[in-house]
């Protein structure tokens, strides 16, 4: 299902869907008696009516969805650079606890690779490479845990080592649903346009509104119509979608536990 949801969402298929049963719903009425009735009873004040309340619902829907992009990049923006100043927070401490130390090889190594962190900039981030510092430090650390007189310093550093990875992914996954902001632009942009569409659309219907163009209106508003739904639909998967990323943690523990925990019987009793 929803990978159905997906498809549709994708701008040329809706295109093609709205284009082609707009097109069959203005051939059945211009070839059937039933549809030409039905287009006689349809007058100028109606139709403009029942747009205006279309454009209006649009409208009101990309309100709604101006506001949660908003949310969604200002969040994302504090939170990345709440992450990176507990980044620099934590290699302010590992530098300290370094200076500390006495002069060694292994010291030496470790505070190359904090000194090269400590020069990113949150523009530089996230990375894949994080230099040959950074390289040198995870080699020697494999070495220096197999190595008791080294291994009390290593267990140390990578206390604040392990933390400080951990920021540094925190901060490409936040850059990625910076990215991913784009899809929710996308979405907007459409609103907008049928928004455009539509006022155009009326204030045409005020000018040309006539009885043998009641067809081609009746058509283009369908068009409209089936586009509004498809960006709705459009607009609810996206939302399911990043409500699913926000409580993953919860879809981890169903999976570890197959089953919700059951309570013991001995304190169903109590």
């Amino acid at each position: 299902m929803l990978t159905v949801f997906r498809v549709l969402s994708r701008l040329p298929l809706q295109l093609l869907i709205s284009v082609t049963l707009s097109g069959l719903f203005g051939f059945w009425l211009f070839l059937c008696g039933i549809g030409q009735n039905h287009l006689a009873d349809l007058n100028r004040s109606t139709y403009i009516t029942f747009m205006s309340g279309l454009a209006t619902i649009v409208a009101l829907f990309c309100s709604v969805s101006f506001g949660f992009v908003l949310f969604f990049m200002q969040s994302n923006k504090s939170e990345r650079l709440s992450t990176f100043t507990e980044l620099k927070s934590r290699l302010l401490a590992l530098h300290n606890w370094l200076l500390s130390l006495p002069k060694s090889k292994d010291k030496e190594i470790c505070m190359a690779m904090v000194f090269e962190l400590e020069k990113l900039d949150i523009a530089d981030l996230p990375k894949t490479d994080y230099g040959a510092e950074y390289k040198a430090y995870t080699e020697a650390l494999s070495v220096g845990l197999a190595d008791p007189n080294r291994r009390q310093f290593y267990i140390i550093s990578i206390m604040y080592s392990v933390y400080i990875e951990q920021l540094l992914s925190r901060i490409g996954v936040v850059s990625i649903k910076q990215i991913i902001t784009k899809l929710f632009l996308d979405t907007l942009s459409k609103g907008l346009a049928l928004v455009a569409g539509m006022v155009a659309l009326l204030f045409t219907a005020l000018v040309l509104f006539r009885a043998d163009t009641k067809l081609y209106f009746v058509s283009v508003t369908l068009f409209f119509s089936i586009m509004a739904m498809l960006l709705f639909m459009e607009f609810a998967y996206e939302m399911y979608r990043h409500a699913n990323e926000e409580l993953d943690f919860i879809e981890k523990g169903m999976n570890e536990n197959d089953s919700p925990t059951e309570v013991p019987s001995a304190e169903l009793q109590r």
